[in-house]
């Protein structure tokens, strides 16, 4: 899908007005892995019993494959206890748990409120989640030439960003700096086009020094580190140098 179409006009199209976007932030593969193993091994029709579940979440020596079994069979069983006690399992499950316990928590927390409103939910799911009608992107900005980023720039850039991200009616979660790169968390609403948001943005920010590149590194999967980041621009800049000298 192109950033620039309406993300809103898309999900309403495709999956109607019945969504909800998942706040937490995990992994899209593990997601993914997750889905795919709950449709191979969960039998609506001959589902254990929640207290079974729980026991096998709980025993000391349970392998993470049972572990899972038990997860999606829990998520499954469209009920009050159930969901209880994947909240309870969620607060306090082992590391490599966590992830797999948030999803079937979601799952259930779903099951459950298409059998109460007697309509079907659809779940909107990124690797960055999301919180309310926004959904969380990871954007990168950097400077002209690669050059750091001078304290004035430092403070032209927060101001603008932090107006035009509340203008278009989002959330600024963060904004760091290091050397010639901007990393910047941002919460966006679905119904608003990002791909407007960031030229309007760059174009007020350069009216104080024309500093600021116009490429953006923009998605809403993951959260990259400096090192992924820097790694990523440079590239970037292998292939457009290849470009050039053609």
């Amino acid at each position: 899908m192109e950033m620039s179409e309406n993300i809103f006009d898309f999900i309403k199209k495709f999956l109607g007005e019945n969504f909800n976007i998942v706040e937490e932030s995990v992994d899209i593969n593990t997601q993914l892995e997750y889905l795919e193993f709950s449709h191979r091994n969960v039998q609506n029709d001959n589902l254990p019993s929640p207290t079974t579940c729980t026991e096998i979440l709980y025993a000391e020596h349970t392998d993470i494959t049972d572990r899972r079994h038990a997860l999606v069979n829990l998520a499954a069983c469209d009920t009050v206890e159930s969901y209880r006690m994947l909240e309870k399992y969620a607060a306090e499950c082992p590391a490599d748990m966590t992830d797999w316990a948030k999803i079937a928590l979601r799952e259930s927390r779903l099951f459950m409120e298409s059998s109460l409103l007697e309509q079907k939910q659809v779940i909107v799911a990124t690797g960055l989640g999301g919180k309310e009608n926004k959904l969380r992107f990871h954007a990168v900005f950097r400077t002209k030439l690669n050059q750091d980023f001078t304290e004035f720039q430092q403070n032209v850039f927060k101001r603008e960003v932090e107006f035009f991200v509340h203008d278009f009616g989002g959330e600024l979660e963060e904004i760091v700096f290091k050397s010639y790169i901007a990393s910047v968390l941002v919460l966006m609403p679905i119904t608003k086009s990002i791909k407007a948001f960031l030229p309007a943005t760059i174009e007020e920010i350069n009216k104080y020094g024309n500093f600021l590149h116009t490429d953006i590194m923009m998605n809403n999967v993951k959260k990259y580190t400096f090192d992924e980041i820097e790694k990523l621009l440079n590239e970037q800049d292998k292939e457009k140098n290849k470009e050039i000298e053609l």
